[in-house]
């Protein structure tokens, strides 16, 4: 009798041992279970688990979030079935002081939107000096763009970004912004910066045209 009792004292006094660290990766693996009943049936419960561990480990700071900002974040990833902080750049889990918030990664827009087959294809390009570009809004929006062909068209400064999104049902929907327009909105407005960074660029078109379209 006296040996039963004393078990959950022990485990009690385990968990008062671990780091908070070690207390979450705890709470992933219990929450196994929960992890699969969210996940869609495309996506595997203990590799979820595999990466949200692997994130705790990567980044330590989400030790000090609150469980229940974590739990929440983690299983909200999990029912929309998004990898976290992993290179697929689908969500990101970021500790913000002691709340674990989702960030949702354009790579992660792109996924859902894909999946909800509302979207049949999606590209994004930058535009450079030099190159022949124009774009109409109105009744009937277009964009044309027809690059350069001189052989430094890649080191010349970006002009504008545009991000185009078939859809399934409906007509395309495309978004263009231009250099003063992407400054404003990333705090980025050195032209050298843009021209060396057209991932950054097409990531940030991407997502603007999915927060028009969504």
């Amino acid at each position: 009798m006296t040996e039963l009792a004393t078990q959950p004292t022990d485990r009690a006094a385990v968990r008062q041992s671990q780091t908070p660290g070690q207390k979450l990766a705890g709470l992933v693996q219990r929450m196994a279970p929960e992890l699969a009943r969210a996940l869609p049936k495309h996506v595997n419960a203990e590799r979820m688990a595999r990466i949200v561990l692997t994130a705790l480990r990567i980044n330590p700071k989400l030790a000090d979030c609150s469980e229940a900002s974590f739990l929440g974040a983690v299983l909200t990833a999990a029912q929309l079935g998004l990898e976290v902080n992993t290179p697929l750049g689908h969500a990101y889990l970021i500790p913000y002081n002691r709340d674990c918030q989702l960030i949702i990664g354009y790579q992660g827009m792109v996924e859902l939107a894909r999946r909800s087959g509302a979207v049949t294809s999606l590209y994004a390009y930058s535009v450079h000096e030099g190159d022949s570009f124009e774009y109409e809004l109105g009744l009937k929006p277009d964009v044309r763009h027809t690059p350069s062909k001189i052989p430094d068209r890649d080191r010349k400064p970006v002009t504008h970004v545009y991000a185009c999104a078939h859809q399934a049902a409906g007509p395309p929907i495309f978004v263009v912004l231009t250099w003063l327009a992407l400054g404003w909105r990333t705090g980025v407005w050195d032209p050298e910066y843009l021209m060396t960074a057209p991932v950054m660029t097409l990531q940030f078109a991407i997502f603007y045209s999915f927060s028009v379209m969504l």
